[in-house]
C-alpha cells in the first residue's frame, strides 16, 4: 500500500494519454488502457485477463450513496458489503486515511482474499464529497495491475452531484417553489437543493426535473436507484420493500407518490423517504433520510411521544413542506382536492372517536365521543360515554379547510388538509390528514380514514 507518488503520477500520465475518461454518477474515471468495460447494477466494472502471464485485474466504480457524515463509517459499511460478507474477511489487513488531489476525504484498505481458488489482493476505496460516498472495489493477483488501478483511482475526479443526478441545467432547480419547515435550513448546490434539520439529523434533497417514466412507480424506483443506491430497503415488520406507499393529488392538480422505508447498509440504518410529483411529461423528485432509524427506534418514539423528523405520525416537518410545494411552470388545474374530501371520515383512539361528514353541498356534520372510567368498588368500574354532534358549513380554499359551526358563539375550525390513498399493513385506505395549530402556535396533524 506504500507505493511511491512518483510512480503513481507517471503511470497516470500514461493512462491519460491511452484511454478516455468516463463519468459514473459523480466520478469521472479513466480506466487502464485496453481493459474491458461492463455495466453492473449500481455502477461500472473494468477488467483484464492475461492468460499467458496468469494476471487478472478488476476495478468496479459504484454510483454514489448518501454519506453517514463519517468517512470511516462509510468505509466500514462498504468493506462489509463488498468483502466482509462475500469473502469472510472481517477487516482490512492494512488501512489508511488521506485526501484526494481535490482535497476530499478518502479511506482505503486492503487484504488478501481467495476468489475461486485464486489468491487476490482486494482493495476498497471510499471517497466522501458533497455529502455522498463514492466506492471503488479493486481485485487483482498482479502487483503491476494494482499499481495501474491505484493510479487511475488517484486520478479520478469527483464532480458535484449535478453531474450525477441529471443532465439538466442548474437553473432547472428554479422549478421548485417551497418554504423550508421551521428549524430547517436550505442550501442550493449546483445540482440539488439540500434541506437539513440539524436538531433531528434529517436531510431532504430536491433534484432537478427529469422525463417522466411510464408510471409513478417507475419514477419512484428510478429516484431510489439514484439516491439510495447501495442501501437495502425493507420493512422488517412485513418484509415489504416499503413501510407505506401513498398516492395522491395536490391542490394544484399534479399527481404524486410518496414512499417510506427502512434502509440498511452493513451496520448502518436509516429511515428513507421518496417523493415524486408528475408534471406534464416530467417528474420532480425529492428524497429524505434520517440516519439511525429502524422499527425499534420508531416504536420507542411512539411510546414516548418523542418528535422524530420526517415521521408523519410524530412530526409536522414533512406536512409543512408539502403544503408549501408548488412548481414554477405548472398552472393549477381545477381543485381535485375538493372532490376527494367529500364523504364520511373517522378517527379513533383507545377511548375516543371523531367523525366528519362533508357533503358535496358545502354542509357538514361532526360527531365526537369519548369514554371516562370511574371506580365504584373493588370489583366494579363504571364506563361513561360522552357524545357530541354539530352541524355547519365547510369551505375549501386551496388546501385550507374552514369548518364554520351553525352556533353563533362557536369559532370556525381551520386546517390544512391533504388527501392520500395509502398502502400500509397490506391494504389500501383513503386518508384525510388535518394540519392544525395549537394555541401556542405549534402544529400537529391527525389522520381521518374514509368510512366505506
Amino acid at each position: 500500500m506504500g507505493r511511491s507518488r512518483a510512480l503513481v503520477v507517471a503511470i497516470f500520465m500514461a493512462l491519460a494519454r491511452a484511454a478516455s475518461g468516463e463519468t459514473i454518477d459523480m466520478a469521472t474515471f479513466t480506466p487502464p488502457a485496453g481493459w474491458t468495460r461492463e455495466a453492473k447494477p449500481g455502477g461500472v466494472a473494468y477488467s483484464m485477463l492475461d492468460a499467458k502471464a496468469n494476471a487478472y485485474g478488476m476495478v468496479a466504480v459504484f454510483n454514489s450513496v448518501p454519506s453517514t457524515g463519517d468517512p470511516q463509517r462509510d468505509f466500514t459499511a462498504a468493506w462489509k458489503a463488498l468483502v466482509g460478507d462475500p469473502s469472510n474477511v472481517a477487516a482490512p489487513a492494512q488501512q489508511m486515511q488521506q485526501k484526494t488531489p481535490q482535497g476530499f476525504p478518502m479511506v482505503l484498505g486492503g487484504a488478501q482474499t481467495v476468489d475461486q481458488g485464486v489468491t487476490m489482493v482486494t482493495v476498497v476505496t471510499v471517497v466522501v464529497a458533497h455529502g455522498r460516498a463514492v466506492t471503488i472495489l479493486t481485485k487483482t493477483n498482479n502487483k503491476d495491475l494494482l499499481a495501474a488501478v491505484d493510479a487511475a483511482v488517484m486520478g479520478m475526479k469527483i464532480e458535484t452531484p449535478a453531474a450525477a443526478s441529471s443532465p439538466a441545467a442548474a437553473g432547472d432547480l428554479d422549478e421548485w417553489v417551497f418554504k423550508a419547515p421551521a428549524g430547517w435550513e436550505a442550501a442550493r448546490g449546483q445540482g440539488n437543493i439540500m434541506l437539513t434539520d440539524k436538531a433531528g439529523g434529517c436531510s431532504i434533497m430536491l433534484l432537478p426535473p427529469r422525463p417522466s417514466g411510464p408510471t409513478l412507480e417507475d419514477d419512484l424506483e428510478r429516484a431510489y436507484a439514484e439516491v439510495f443506491n447501495g442501501w437495502n430497503k425493507r420493512d422488517e415488520a412485513t418484509g415489504n420493500p416499503y413501510i407505506r406507499v401513498a398516492k395522491g393529488v395536490s391542490v394544484d392538480g399534479w399527481e404524486l407518490i410518496k414512499a417510506d422505508t427502512y434502509l440498511t447498509r452493513g451496520a448502518d440504518k436509516a429511515l428513507g423517504m421518496l417523493f415524486v410529483a408528475r408534471l406534464d411529461g416530467k417528474s420532480m423528485a425529492l428524497a429524505g433520510m434520517r440516519p439511525g432509524a429502524d422499527l425499534t427506534s420508531v416504536n420507542v418514539a411512539i411510546a414516548t411521544a418523542t418528535p422524530q423528523c420526517l415521521d408523519e405520525y410524530l412530526d409536522t416537518d414533512w406536512p409543512e413542506l408539502f403544503h408549501s410545494l408548488h412548481f414554477k411552470s405548472w398552472k393549477p388545474r381545477g381543485n381535485e382536492l375538493a372532490k376527494k374530501v367529500v364523504g364520511k371520515w373517522w378517527a379513533t383512539t383507545l377511548n375516543g372517536a371523531l367523525g366528519y361528514v362533508l357533503a358535496a353541498n358545502g354542509r357538514y356534520q361532526t360527531i365526537a365521543g369519548y369514554q371516562t372510567f370511574s371506580r365504584i368498588d373493588r370489583t366494579t368500574v363504571l364506563a361513561t360515554t360522552h357524545g357530541f354532534t354539530g352541524n355547519g358549513s365547510w369551505k375549501l380554499e386551496g388546501s385550507e379547510l374552514t369548518l364554520t359551526p351553525d352556533g353563533k358563539n362557536e369559532k370556525p375550525e381551520v386546517a390544512r388538509v391533504r388527501w392520500q390513498n395509502v398502502f400500509e399493513l397490506g391494504q389500501w385506505q383513503e386518508r384525510l390528514r388535518f394540519l392544525e395549530k395549537r394555541p401556542d402556535g405549534s402544529g400537529y396533524e391527525f389522520t381521518l380514514r374514509r368510512e366505506e
